[in-house]
């Protein structure tokens, strides 16, 4: 059965990748190559004192403290040794004349920075985040940045989809990409229905951020990220994640499909489950750039983007 296209959304806000991690590096950091992180464990200066959980001190003070002490130096602009000072807006331009990427805090754009495959924080030749380092922090930015017992009990925590909306591959789909390609973000099985593509059961894409364009291309699951979709019987259905994001399970390779069904994302920094069961395996249709469309089935709506854990 031919596979065709559904009406293109209007082109997402461009970024080039290069320009945003320059300007990232020059937000957090702003050092020279080699100037911090540190590969051994270093407690902050005596006269800190840190609110943060122990296992989150420990991966800051190998990877950050040594320039994002008490006292920032080695050209670093801030301090990331509370909360309070991980829970701040960062503001400014940078010294390349780009605005700084809005972040909704410094937690926020530090996981951003030490995500990087390129150009990461620490910088080189420092060794950069562990994997395990990594997933901590982006943890505790998943939990809502919580305080410890009542330290900063009275701050407002931050929320992993209170992000822009960006188009964070810089890149959009684009007619003669391949099919398997095509539109991501938009309603992959609403699509199919009408567009005489193969239906689906389940179809949809995976992203960086929570605030995704429709076209914009999501991310490279790279044989590492799988979206696992187990259907009210017990059937379990391993979905990988293509170049785009996309991800989709075929009507005919699943005719007993049986709904409600669980699902969640599966990557190298972790899991992201849904932590209840769908019964639209449509999931862009809830799953939106804004995350402003209703379940047909259920009332409640998602925050946003599918977002890679």
């Amino acid at each position: 059965m031919r596979l065709t296209t559904c009406p293109r959304a209007g082109s997402p806000w461009k970024n080039a990748r290069s320009t945003l991690i320059a300007a990232l590096a020059l937000v957090l950091v702003a050092v020279a190559p080699g100037a911090c992180g540190s590969d051994s464990a270093s407690p902050p200066p005596s006269a800190a004192t840190s609110d943060l959980p122990a296992d989150l001190q420990a991966a800051l003070s190998r990877r950050c403290w040594e320039c994002h002490g008490p006292k920032p130096t080695g050209g670093a602009l801030a301090s990331l040794v509370t909360r309070r000072e991980l829970l701040t807006k960062p503001t400014g331009r940078s010294d390349l004349g780009a605005t700084w990427p809005e972040a909704p805090t410094r937690a926020q754009l530090a996981v951003q920075l030490m995500r990087f495959d390129d150009d990461p924080m620490p910088p080189a030749p420092k060794p950069r985040a562990t994997d395990a380092e990594l997933s901590t922090l982006k943890a505790w930015v998943a939990a809502g940045c919580p305080a410890v017992g009542d330290a900063g009990a009275d701050d407002v925590g931050c929320d992993p989809y209170d992000t822009p909306v960006v188009c964070s591959s810089g890149s959009e789909w684009q007619l003669g990409d391949p099919l398997v390609n095509m539109n991501p973000g938009r309603n992959c099985v609403g699509c199919h229905s009408v567009s005489g593509g193969p239906p689906l059961a389940v179809g949809g894409t995976v992203y960086p951020t929570a605030h995704e364009p429709d076209n914009c291309r999501g991310s490279d699951g790279a044989g590492a990220v799988t979206v696992e979709i187990v259907d009210a019987v017990g059937v379990s259905h391993v979905l990988p994640v293509n170049g785009v994001g996309n991800f989709w399970l075929k009507a005919s390779d699943a005719p007993a499909f049986a709904k409600p069904f669980s699902a969640r994302v599966v990557g190298p920094g972790g899991v992201r489950e849904m932590m209840t069961q769908q019964k639209d395996g449509d999931c862009n249709a809830c799953h939106s750039k804004q995350g402003d469309n209703t379940d047909k089935t259920q009332t409640k709506k998602a925050p946003g983007r599918i977002v890679l854990p």
